[in-house]
């Protein structure tokens, strides 16, 4: 399909019959279709209406706390820009984003700090009340970021911490509350087993 649409090779799609009807029914000529405007979308005419995958589940879930909380100001490590950080802003909540690296554009209500997550150096100790971090801590140490390699970066970044709640992404959802050891001999290890683990200190 991509090598399909790179080229423009619709011969044998559903397109060209497609831009066939479309321009027998088009009554606006500013509308019309022109050959160099042209750019295919194959899948999307099969695919169902979005997706509700693995960071859908997470984002939901860690949004719902910070927001039921009444967090006025949060601090999030790495996480995703266009998922949860996007519902805190919705939220009114006002976010500090920490990563290595740069940010993309200024975003109201946004505030970026670029740093090294396992020191937080630009950071006042005992100065954050929330802060989370979705599926980044594990990438610490590896340098996949531009971080310096340190194999210990993951276990440095959190300690003095309790365990509140453990859940869990499952098939079908999230369980909530999940036990501990619950999975401790799932051999699944696939793409939507993963632990949601709601700290405090």
């Amino acid at each position: 399909m991509i090598y399909c649409t790179e080229f423009g090779l619709i011969q044998n799609t559903f397109i060209k019959s497609d831009m066939k009807l479309y321009t027998q029914l088009n009554k606006r000529s500013n509308f019309a279709i022109r050959k160099q405007d042209i750019w295919p979308i194959i899948a999307d005419k099969y695919a169902e209406a979005g997706t509700v995958g693995n960071y859908f589940w997470q984002d939901l879930w860690a949004a719902h706390l910070i927001i039921a909380q009444g967090v006025k100001k949060h601090f999030d490590i790495g996480s995703r820009m266009d998922g949860f950080i996007a519902h805190l802003l919705a939220a009114d909540i006002d976010v500090t984003m920490i990563d290595v690296r740069e940010f993309p554009s200024e975003i109201p209500r946004l505030h970026t700090i670029v740093d090294d997550a396992t020191s937080l150096h630009q950071i006042e100790d005992e100065s954050i009340d929330s802060m989370s971090a979705l599926c980044s801590i594990e990438h610490f140490g590896l340098g996949r970021y531009g971080d310096p390699i340190d194999p210990e970066a993951c276990f440095k970044c959190y300690s003095g911490l309790c365990l509140l709640e453990l859940s869990c992404r499952t098939e079908k959802g999230i369980e909530y509350n999940a036990d501990i050891h619950a999975y401790d001999n799932d051999g699944h290890n696939g793409e939507y087993r993963y632990g949601l683990f709601h700290f405090i200190k």
